[in-house]
C-alpha cells in the first residue's frame, strides 16, 4: 500500500465532509494503485453509493470489497489498530442495511 495510502485517508476525510466526489476519486486511485484490490477503497465506495440511493452498484462494489477483505487486500497492522480500519462486522452491516434498504428499489 505504501505512499498510496494517502488517497485512502485524504478519500476517508472527504467522504466524513460529505465531499463524496473528491471522495470516490481519491478512492479510485487508491484501488488502481493497489491493483484493483482494497476493501477500503470498496467500502467507503458502497457506503457513498448507499447514501446516493445507488443501490445496486453499493452492492457490487460491498461484494467486491468482502472478497477483498477475506483475500487479504485491507488496512491493516499486526498487533495494532489502523486509522478507520474496517472489520469483516463492517462489511456484514453494510450488507444488512442494503439488503433492508434495497430489496424494493431496482439495481
Amino acid at each position: 500500500m505504501g505512499k498510496s495510502k494517502a488517497f485512502l485517508f485524504r478519500g476517508i476525510a472527504y467522504y466524513e465532509n460529505g465531499t463524496f466526489e473528491k471522495a470516490l476519486t481519491d478512492f479510485d486511485k487508491f484501488i488502481q494503485y493497489n491493483n484493483g484490490k482494497s476493501a477500503d477503497g470498496k467500502y467507503y465506495k458502497a457506503l457513498i453509493n448507499t447514501e446516493q440511493n445507488n443501490c445496486g452498484e453499493a452492492q457490487n462494489l460491498l461484494m467486491d470489497a468482502i472478497e477483498d477483505f477475506e483475500a487479504g487486500y485491507y488496512n491493516n497492522r499486526h498487533y495494532v489498530e489502523t486509522l478507520r480500519q474496517i472489520y469483516k462486522q463492517d462489511l456484514n452491516n453494510l450488507r444488512a442495511k442494503l439488503d433492508s434498504i434495497c430489496q424494493n428499489k431496482p439495481s
